[in-house]
């Protein structure tokens, strides 16, 4: 993933060199009779170039272009899409050497900001999120949820990325087990170890994995760090070239409390050797009785719900360490380019798109959005809590995911493996940590 974004730098200096050719204010140069930032575009002849994510046939992309042609009857202002799939950055490259800059472009918030607002190529969204939302009296900023937009403002404080669909990880359950059982949903660390455990004496394990899916196994010792000791320190931490900062007390105590997990055998018997989506399947069947795993499970498992699998989600428990109710948020979404001619258009397109009655829709397909009056996809009731009492959110893993996505692959995943699979020790763990993080610097 590093590597894609070097690449990306290769023709910054390209884009410059348009930008110099653009309009002097960087504002929009369409014929809209509308002050630039309203979002309110009226030239019928504007083709809006958006290039996307999504490959024909997936749900969000026949959602996408039901959406186009809906406004495009509204409106009369035209959408060209480009199916690209999940490569889109990486496409959309040599489209921009050639001097072609699309309006819109879409994909995970971590890689629209890797690869195109760290280089300078996104345009600030602010003076239209301060304008009128799509057909609404309301002002567009209002309609995101306020924790979930403000994790999108980049280090000068602006917004160039708008979220679209939001997601949240915990642990999954079904609550009508639960029922039946007398559980409740643990909110503490101390109350989950108990849940475990009545788990356990039923016969039922407490835990599926799929230990073939290295960052879900990762999860756990994240998770338990970040309850430790907070994310920035997790942050630093994978930062620290000597691997030193690694001997914290508290990330000793995380790795701890993993091992805890592993040596009272609350994970499923096999899931060292399980392979995606085994465990998950074997959780929704009753099998285990709880899993840890990203928002997008029930769209994921949607199809096979047993009948009476009243699928819901808890936030990570509070270990009494760091604070409890920080919460972790990754989107995707969009970006309208700074040499974008149609900006004022790309902006109404967008407001159209995170209107209630098109976010209703993606509910519909079980995806998790990030507006404040469409309700969250069953199974995700407890995302919209966990986000409005969040104290603070943090991109995954605390931007590990982000910013050290090679250093992750490399070293972390691996190391915590060992860890994961009863291998090593929590000691030896941390002395691991430390000398591959290390080497792998002094490689660099």
């Amino acid at each position: 993933m590093a590597k894609k974004w070097k690449m990306m730098l290769a023709f910054v200096l390209v884009i410059s060199l348009l930008s110099a050719c653009s309009s002097p204010s960087g504002t929009s140069t369409n014929s809209t009779s509308a002050p630039s930032g309203s979002g309110t575009a009226s030239n019928q002849n504007v083709t809006i170039d958006y290039w996307s994510e999504f490959s024909q046939g997936e749900p969000l992309q026949i959602w996408l272009a039901d959406a186009f042609k809906q406004f495009e009857t509204e409106t009369g202002i035209k959408v060209k899409p480009t199916w690209a799939g999940r490569d889109v950055i990486t496409t959309l490259r040599s489209k921009l050497m050639s001097g072609q800059v699309p309006d819109i472009v879409e994909q995970s918030n971590s890689e629209l900001t890797a690869g195109l607002v760290d280089n300078g190529l996104a345009a600030p969204l602010d003076s239209y999120l301060a304008t009128k939302a799509y057909n609404s009296s309301q002002n567009w900023i209002d309609t995101f949820t306020p924790n979930v937009l403000n994790q999108m403002k980049y280090k000068d404080n602006k917004i160039y990325v708008l979220p679209r669909d939001t997601y949240t990880s915990g642990f999954f359950y079904s609550a009508s087990l639960f029922k039946k059982l007398g559980l409740q949903p643990p909110q503490t660390w101390d109350q989950f170890l108990q849940v475990c455990e009545a788990l356990k004496k039923q016969g039922i394990a407490p835990l599926a994995a799929d230990g073939n899916i290295q960052f879900y196994n990762f999860w756990y010792f994240a998770w338990l760090a970040t309850r430790e000791v907070g994310p920035d320190k997790l942050y630093a931490a994978a930062a620290d070239k000597t691997g030193e900062s690694w001997r914290d007390p508290g990330f000793l105590e995380a790795a701890k409390k993993l091992r805890y997990l592993i040596d009272h055998q609350y994970l499923a018997q096999g899931y060292e050797g399980s392979a995606y989506p085994a465990g998950q399947v074997n959780w929704i069947n009753g099998k285990a009785g709880m899993i840890l795993n990203g928002a997008w499970l029930p769209s994921e498992m949607a199809k096979q719900i047993p009948d009476g699998f009243d699928m819901q989600m808890f936030k990570f428990p509070d270990l009494g360490q760091y604070d409890g109710k920080v919460a972790e948020v990754w989107t995707n979404g969009w970006v309208v380019m700074k040499d974008s001619k149609n900006k004022d258009a790309a902006a109404q397109l967008l407001k159209f798109l995170t209107a209630k009655a098109q976010m209703d829709k993606l509910v519909q397909l079980g995806t998790p959005v990030s507006t404040k009056e469409s309700p969250m996809p069953t199974g995700l009731s407890a995302q919209a809590d966990i986000f409005n009492n969040a104290s603070k959110v943090v991109p995954k893993w605390g931007g590990l995911e982000k910013d050290f996505a090679e250093l992750d692959k490399r070293v972390l995943w691996a190391v915590d493996d060992q860890l994961f699979f009863g291998k090593i020790t929590p000691e030896q763990f941390i002395d691991q940590m430390v000398k591959q993080q290390k080497a792998y610097y002094a490689s660099k």
